[in-house]
C-alpha cells in the first residue's frame, strides 16, 4: 500500500515537486501488478499531483545580466542608474544591471564596442566616434546641457581663456574634442595649448600640476562655490556651444541582436532619471550608503542634483530627449575644427526605438483606425476653420494690440530702448545666470554731458534728437545679447551679461564714448556730445543689482566731479569712502564746458 501512502502525501503537499519519488511509485505499481481500478485511479491522481507540485516549485526565470559603463566615478550625475536599480525599474523589466564606475583612463566607447559593457555613458563626442567608424548608437540625453568647463586658479595670473595659450591643460579622453571646440570658439588656436591626460580625481591636485583642468560644473562647481575667490571657471556653453552632457549609448550589434533588451533598459533608466530628479534627497542618501567611492558630502550630492535638474530643462523637454537638428549643429562645430568632413549625421546614429514586435493583423487595425481618425479630424478641423475665420482675425488684431501695449510698457517711447522696468528684469536674470555659471557681467552707467544746456539753448525738439542719436549709437555698437536702456532724462545704462574681464568692459565703454562723439546733424547745425561713463562688474564690485548700480553710479560721479567725457572703473566696496552712497547730488556742470555746436 505504499502507493496510497505516497498519494496522500502528494495530495497533502508533502512531496509537491518530487518527480523521482513519483516515478518510483509508478515502478512499484507495475512491478506488483496492481490491476484494480482504485489503484489505477490513485496512480493517475498521484502523477497529476506530482506535475502540479513540480510546477509550483519552479523558481522565477533568471534576469538578463546587463552591464553599463560610466565615464567617471560614482556621483549624482549617474543617479538614474542607481534609482532604477533601487526602485526595481530594472527588475520589473527582467534586467539585472551592474553599474561600473570608470578609472581615470577608461575609454568608455572601447568598453562597449569590445562587448565588455552592454551600455555606456558618453557625451557629444560619440558623433565623432561614429563618423570615424565606431558602431555606436545614442539612446538618450541624460543631461540636456553640457556641464564641461575649464577651471584655473586665479593666483596663476589667468583672466580669460586666451591666457591659456602655451599653458598646460589636463583633459580626459571623453572631453577632449569638446574642450578643443570651446577653445576655438573663444578665439584661441586649440593647438596653442599643451594637453596632458587626467591624472587624478582630485581637482586641487590636478591644478597643482597643470595650469587648468577640465571639470564638470555640476561636480567641481561645488568647490568653486565654496571658494569663489580662488578659481575661474569657463563653461563650454559660454562660447555659444550647444553640446549634450551625459549621453546613454550602446552598440549597433546589441540593437540588432537584442532590440527588446535595449528598449527595456532605456525606458527603465529614464524612469530612474525621473525618480532621481523628483526625490534628490532620497537618492543622495542611497549614494552615500552604496556608491560613495569619492567620499562626497550630502551637501555636495544635492548641489549636483540641483545643477543637473536646472540644466535638464524639465519644463520644456522630455527626459532623454534628443534633437536631430541639435546633433547637426554639433556636427557643424566639429566640421569647423576639421574633425568631420561634413555636418551630416549618420541615419541610424540616433535611436528611434523598435517596432518589430507588432503583429501584422494588429498593424492593419492600427492603420485603419488611424485613417478613420484622420478623416474625422480633417472634417472637424475644416468645420472649425469655416466657423472661426473671422474670430481668428479678431484674435490676431487683439494679439498685435496686446503686443504693442506690452512693448510700450517695457520700452522708452522716445528712444525705443528698454526702460528701467525691463532693464531690472534683464539684470536680475543675468545675475542669476552669472552666479550659476561663475561668470562675470558688467554695467555701464552713461550720462550725456551738458544735456540740460542743449535743451535750454536749442529747445526740447533738438534735445530729443540728441537723445535718440545717442541711444541709436549705443545700440548699434554693442552685441546682440547686450541690453541698452534709458533710465530717465539723459541717463542710460548698458548691461553686458557676459564679459571676460575688466579690460574688455572698459574698452567697450571707450568705444561707445568715441562713437557718440561723432557729429549729430540737425539741418545746418552739427552737435557733438560727450559721455561720462561709470563701469562696475559682478562680482568684483557688487553681489546684487543694488550694489552694482551703486558702484557704477559712484564711478560716474567721480567723472562728473572731474573732467567730463571720461570712463571710470568702480572701486571695490572696501575701497569706497565711508558714508559715500549712491544717489548723492552730482556737482553742477561748468557753463564753460558747453556742448559743441557748429
Amino acid at each position: 500500500m505504499r502507493a496510497a501512502t505516497v498519494a496522500r502525501a502528494v495530495i497533502l503537499g508533502e512531496y509537491q515537486s518530487d518527480f523521482g519519488y513519483t516515478a518510483s511509485v509508478i515502478r512499484a505499481v507495475f512491478c506488483r501488478r496492481w490491476r484494480s481500478a482504485w489503484a489505477l485511479g490513485l496512480l493517475t491522481l498521484t502523477c497529476l499531483c506530482g506535475l502540479v507540485g513540480a510546477a509550483k516549485g519552479q523558481t522565477a526565470p533568471e534576469r538578463t545580466r546587463v552591464t553599463v559603463q560610466l565615464n567617471w566615478k560614482h556621483q549624482f550625475e549617474f543617479a538614474a542608474f542607481y534609482a532604477a536599480k533601487a526602485q526595481g525599474f530594472y527588475a520589473a523589466a527582467g534586467l539585472d544591471v551592474e553599474v561600473k564606475q570608470a578609472s581615470v583612463g577608461t575609454q568608455v566607447t572601447n568598453e562597449v564596442i569590445a562587448h565588455r559593457a552592454d551600455f555606456g555613458v558618453g557625451n557629444s563626442s560619440l558623433l565623432l566616434d561614429r563618423v570615424q567608424g565606431e558602431p555606436v548608437v545614442v539612446l538618450a540625453a541624460l543631461m540636456q546641457q553640457s556641464p564641461i568647463a575649464l577651471m584655473a586658479r586665479r593666483d596663476k595670473g589667468m583672466r580669460s581663456v586666451k591666457d591659456l595659450a602655451g599653458k598646460t591643460v589636463m583633459v580626459p579622453p571623453h572631453a577632449f574634442d569638446e574642450v578643443r571646440a570651446f577653445v576655438s570658439a573663444s578665439g584661441l588656436d586649440p593647438n596653442d595649448l599643451r594637453y596632458v591626460p587626467m591624472s587624478s580625481t582630485d581637482v586641487k591636485e590636478r591644478l597643482r600640476t597643470a595650469d587648468a583642468t577640465e571639470i564638470y560644473t555640476t561636480n567641481e562647481g561645488f568647490l568653486a562655490r565654496s571658494e569663489p575667490n580662488e578659481y575661474l571657471i569657463w563653461p563650454t556653453r559660454s562660447a555659444g556651444l550647444e553640446f549634450y552632457g551625459n549621453v546613454l549609448f550602446t552598440s549597433q550589434y546589441l540593437i540588432k541582436t537584442a532590440p527588446d533588451l535595449v528598449h527595456k533598459f532605456r525606458n527603465a533608466t529614464l524612469e530612474g532619471l525621473r525618480y532621481a530628479m523628483q526625490y534628490p534627497e532620497e537618492v543622495s542618501d542611497l549614494i552615500l550608503s552604496l556608491y560613495n567611492t569619492q567620499g562626497k558630502s550630502r551637501e555636495h550630492l544635492l548641489f549636483e542634483a540641483q545643477e543637473i535638474k536646472a540644466g535638464n530643462l524639465g519644463h520644456f523637454v522630455d527626459d532623454g530627449y534628443m534633437s536631430e537638428n541639435r546633433w547637426t549643429l554639433i556636427a557643424k562645430t566639429y566640421q569647423n575644427l576639421g574633425l568631420t568632413p561634413d555636418s551630416a549625421v549618420p541615419a541610424d546614429f540616433i535611436y528611434v526605438g523598435d517596432v518589430a514586435g507588432y503583429k501584422f493583423e494588429n498593424l492593419i487595425k492600427i492603420l485603419v483606425l488611424a485613417l478613420v481618425g484622420t478623416v474625422l479630424i480633417l472634417a472637424v478641423a475644416a468645420y472649425i476653420v469655416l466657423l472661426n475665420r473671422r474670430l481668428q482675425r479678431s484674435v490676431s488684431e487683439l494679439s498685435h494690440a496686446n503686443a504693442a501695449l506690452a512693448h510700450m510698457a517695457l520700452h522708452d517711447p522716445l528712444t525705443k530702448t528698454a526702460n528701467r522696468t525691463l532693464f531690472e528684469q534683464h539684470l536680475q536674470k543675468s545675475l542669476e545666470l552669472a552666479k550659476r555659471n561663475h561668470s562675470q557681467l558688467a554695467l555701464l552707467l552713461v550720462d550725456v554731458d551738458k544735456f540740460k544746456q542743449i535743451n535750454d539753448t536749442h529747445g526740447h525738439a533738438v534735445g530729443d534728437l540728441v537723445l535718440k542719436a545717442v541711444a541709436d549709437r549705443l545700440r548699434d555698437h554693442v552685441r546682440h545679447a547686450d541690453i541698452v536702456a534709458r533710465l530717465g532724462g539723459d541717463e542710460f545704462v548698458v548691461l553686458l551679461p557676459e564679459v571676460a574681464n575688466e579690460q574688455g568692459a572698459l574698452q567697450l565703454a571707450k568705444h561707445l564714448r568715441e562713437q557718440v562723439y561723432l557729429p549729430i546733424v540737425d539741418g545746418v547745425r552739427v552737435f557733438r556730445v560727450t559721455l561720462s561713463i561709470g563701469v562696475a562688474l559682478y562680482p568684483q564690485h557688487g553681489a546684487d543689482a543694488t550694489a552694482l548700480m551703486q558702484a557704477a553710479d559712484l564711478a560716474m560721479y567721480k567723472v562728473k566731479s572731474g573732467q567730463l567725457g571720461q570712463v571710470s572703473l568702480a572701486r571695490s566696496p572696501a575701497a569706497r569712502p565711508a558714508g559715500f552712497a549712491a544717489g548723492a547730488p552730482r556737482p553742477p556742470e561748468s557753463a564753460a564746458d558747453s556742448p559743441m555746436v557748429s
